[in-house]
């Protein structure tokens, strides 16, 4: 139904709720009421035009294509990973990089007391290295209802001290505002027909992983992190906290 033919419809039904419910009002204050509300629908007939019918992600937003693609540097990522090569993944990013130098052959890997580490850790044991380790924090892109914020990943807090690599990991929140229509353009356009806070269609929550290098002949012990593989031994341990 065209919004020429709605219009007089509106202002009919109106009159008719003002004969049933007005009876109590003055016939002036009906007179009123009734120029008033037509004065709105005129005003936001003029007003439609100008108004965005479509994303109003503006200049952030990112495509269905992008999103596609996002999502299939996330399917790639943690076997590329397995493989030691988290970085031929196409779509995947550094966000930090770490090196440390390592006194002896002996790492101990944990957590702040209390706290638990939950981002996939991959250890690759290299001839490469002699006597220092090197991290490096790989991500996909984070795209929610169509906006990407890869840019607001923080990478975990990393330190090492006789010979002790504590981990620390980020935790991002976001909040997230959405827009409906007024009454008014409800009315001329209709409601809208997808309503929800997260649109699964227009989002790609990404991988992620803590790559460390260590030398060959590194001991490794662990603690408090829930899951962590080291390449070439074929053992991932995850420990469900």
């Amino acid at each position: 139904m065209g919004i020429s033919l709605l219009l007089p419809i509106l202002l009919v039904l109106f009159v008719m709720l003002l004969k049933n419910a007005g009876k109590n009002l003055g016939q002036r204050k009906q007179k009123w009421i009734l120029a008033g509300y037509g004065l709105i629908l005129v005003t936001s007939l003029l007003i439609l035009p100008f108004l965005p019918q479509g994303s109003l992600h503006g200049e952030q937003g990112v495509g269905d294509e992008t999103i596609d693609r996002a999502r299939d540097a996330r399917d790639t990522f943690y076997s590329a990973v397995m493989e030691g090569r988290p970085e031929g993944v196409e779509g995947a990013y550094v966000i930090e990089k770490w090196s440390f130098p390592l006194a002896d052959n002996n790492l101990t890997i944990t957590a702040p007391q209390g706290e638990w580490f939950n981002d996939l850790l991959v250890v690759e044991k290299t001839e490469d290295l002699t006597d220092r380790i090197e991290l490096t924090y790989y991500v996909t892109r984070t795209i929610v209802n169509h906006i990407d914020v890869t840019d607001s990943l923080q990478p975990p807090g990393v330190s090492l001290e006789n010979g002790r690599l504590l981990l620390n990991e980020f935790n991002l929140a976001i909040q997230l505002s959405q827009f409906q229509r007024e009454f008014i353009v409800a009315q001329l356009l209709g409601e809208e027909k997808e309503n929800r806070w997260l649109n699964q269609g227009g989002s790609s929550v990404g991988a992620e992983a803590l790559y460390l290098r260590v030398p060959k002949d590194t001991q490794i012990e662990e603690h408090r992190v829930t899951n962590y593989v080291i390449l070439g031994e074929d053992v991932l341990y995850y420990f469900d906290n």
